[in-house]
């Protein structure tokens, strides 16, 4: 857990939760065991606090804000021995074409791969479409179904499923915006400021890319067709078509709707090289 991060309504941070690790190691531990033997987390151990942050533009505009979780530090601190319980699973599931939320990789991979692809279609002067792709408030736009689906179809345990049901059944989330505050059930998306969170929201794109029929598309490289890059929910489409291109981002847009995602047209751009028609 980082240190200096911002506390709940509990008033618990981290710093604190360390500066106390001697005296709350045992407790916590019994806790935690308890919460993942049963299934069942003390009432109010998930509900958060949303505060929201401006990313850019027009201070009038919702859309231009980005929702924050503020949870309790001990959850926060669960759902890390959550995640690394489950994180070998998770990482297994996961192509190459992922970059987003893994150890050892990071988006210079990523450039370095679209460099080396600008360069060689221009040396043999080869046309080159890329797709980017953002889609409009990802996290919060999941579906609980098909979060489970892809937990189930990559080998996570039904018992864990179960705690993670009970967990987003049971999170409540209060909503401050200036002097004003609303309490409100969750239904859908992973919370931005949950440890788990990132995982999950891999695990479960990774459920829409699964179901896109892609062979045989995208750029063939001694034998394997490169069509898409990730990091997190930055997508990247790649082709030498672009019908073909066209047909691939109707695909994914087809099924990431089938996970809560929609693809948000204005903030996602095509980009070519100088040789395209």
């Amino acid at each position: 857990m980082q240190r200096g991060t911002a506390p709940r309504e509990d008033g618990v941070t981290a710093n604190a939760l360390k500066l106390a690790s001697h005296v709350l190691v045992q407790p916590l531990c019994k806790l935690f065991n308890k919460c993942l033997s049963s299934n069942c987390i003390p009432a109010g151990f998930a509900n958060s606090k949303t505060i929201l942050l401006l990313k850019k533009g027009d201070l009038s505009l919702i859309a231009n804000y980005r929702p924050i979780s503020l949870l309790s530090t001990i959850y926060k601190t669960f759902t890390r021995v959550l995640t690394n319980r489950l994180e070998s699973y998770l990482e297994d599931a996961q192509p190459v074409e992922q970059a987003g939320f893994r150890r050892g990789f990071s988006t210079m991979d990523h450039i370095q791969t679209l460099n080396e692809l600008a360069e060689k279609c221009d040396e043999f002067h080869l046309p080159l479409f890329m797709l980017f792709i953002d889609f409009e408030k990802a996290f919060d736009s999941i579906k609980y179904g098909a979060l489970y689906e892809a937990l189930q179809r990559q080998s996570i345990s039904e018992q864990a499923i179960q705690l993670l049901q009970t967990i987003n059944e049971n999170g409540r989330t209060t909503i401050h915006i200036k002097f004003d505050k609303t309490e409100i059930n969750v239904h859908q998306g992973v919370r931005q400021g949950d440890t788990i969170s990132p995982k999950l929201f891999s695990a479960c794109l990774q459920l829409a890319f699964e179901r896109v029929n892609w062979q045989g598309k995208g750029i063939n490289i001694n034998g394997q067709h490169l069509n898409h890059l990730r990091f997190a929910n930055d997508i990247i489409l790649i082709s030498h078509s672009y019908i073909q291109l066209q047909r691939m981002a109707k695909d994914l847009q087809r099924q990431a709707k089938g996970i809560g995602l929609k693809i948000n047209v204005s903030k996602s751009k095509l980009v070519t090289n100088q040789n395209t028609n």
